[in-house]
């Protein structure tokens, strides 16, 4: 993939938005949803929810912040007979929103500054389909469609002759995988664990330039493979939840992915009228950054789960945090807000297991 060679721009103080830290791999992993948190499977569900993100970024020289909105997810489950039950969800899996910008650099008698923007991600679209064993486990599997796309844009500027040339990239993915997970519950305790395994990803790249010539280029790349569990435990007012993930690299991709991590922990407490919600969580990046420095990430979360009645949860989310690696460092915040309908077609009583 061209969007590699960003490493190779003359940094030294450079001007980053979004997340410059996109640029590495397949770009920022988003985690889905059902390996982060133990879902009810004993009710019709349907989440949508959307992220708003502010981020400042600096190499300790210079700086600069950005603003973006986009869709995070949407999920769907259903209950079916004889405890099965059906998801189907479709969210961002990697994102590739960057902007970089290059310190003036000589060469000879000219002075060259590059300005690399890139917008776009992989989408996932998940399928899952689980059995309940009585009202104290149960197994699923699932597959998932990975697809989307990316657009760069490579300005390059002589500043001496005023002459600016400009060079466009369009990626398109398309991949499978499949996953699996098995549930238990013991009294206030739940435990899940899972594991997805990717198939290969296909990367198409199409180059436009100024002078109009397009060159199509293909590869195929593996993305790391995840697996992990969650401890949940509630119990009156109180749940509280504690995720691992580790996105394991593959030894047949020519991406230079490493071992990654994630630990959260979460909680909420009921009050009256409204759910009070927390998180914390430390995250190891898939890559490491262009000096070879692993990419870090703490950050801190609280919320509210707004009931509406007859229908569900409003959502909203405030989340702030830091991502590290090498002289750069950013500080992001989202928001997220969000609506999820309980029971949209009819009220019934179930038991815990489907």
């Amino acid at each position: 993939m061209r969007r590699l060679l960003i490493f190779l721009l003359p940094l030294g103080s450079v001007l980053l938005a979004y997340s410059i830290f996109n640029t590495h791999g397949l770009g920022g992993y988003t985690t889905p949803a059902e390996f982060l948190k133990i879902p009810s499977r004993t009710q019709t569900s349907l989440e949508v929810r959307f992220t708003s993100e502010y981020v400042y970024a600096t190499d300790g020289q210079a700086g600069q912040n950005a603003f973006l909105v986009r869709p995070e997810r949407f999920r769907f489950y259903v209950p079916l007979p004889w405890r099965f039950g059906l998801g189907a969800q479709m969210a961002q899996r990697f994102n590739l929103d960057f902007y970089v910008e290059s310190d003036s650099a000589r060469s000879a008698d000219y002075t060259l500054i590059r300005r690399v923007k890139g917008r776009g991600g992989i989408e996932g679209l998940r399928l899952s389909l689980d059995k309940g064993f009585y009202d104290i486990a149960y197994l699923g599997v699932g597959y998932e469609r990975l697809f989307g796309g990316a657009w760069e844009r490579w300005d390059s500027e002589i500043v001496e002759l005023g002459e600016m040339t400009v060079d466009s990239l369009l990626y398109y993915f398309g991949g499978n995988g499949v996953w699996g997970m098995a549930g238990f519950k013991l009294g206030p305790l739940q435990l899940r664990g899972f594991y997805g395994y990717p198939l290969d990803l296909g990367v198409t790249t199409e180059v436009q330039t100024s002078r109009d010539t397009t060159v199509v280029d293909s590869a195929s790349y593996t993305p790391p493979a995840e697996l992990g569990g969650i401890l949940a435990y509630s119990a009156n007012k109180l749940e509280l939840g504690l995720a691992y993930i580790q996105q394991k690299a593959s030894d047949h991709t020519s991406l230079s992915f490493i071992t990654g991590h994630l630990v959260e922990a979460n909680a909420a407490y009921k009050f009256k009228p409204f759910i009070l919600t927390g998180k914390a969580g430390w995250k190891s990046w898939y890559v490491e950054s262009a000096d070879g420095s692993p990419i870090r990430d703490t950050y801190l979360g609280i919320g509210t789960r707004i009931p509406i009645e007859s229908y569900g949860y409003g959502i909203l989310e405030l989340t702030g945090g830091l991502r590290e690696a090498g002289a750069i460092s950013e500080y992001h915040v989202e928001l997220r807000a969000g609506l999820e309908f309980r029971e949209l077609w009819k009220k019934r009583e179930r038991m815990w297991g489907g």
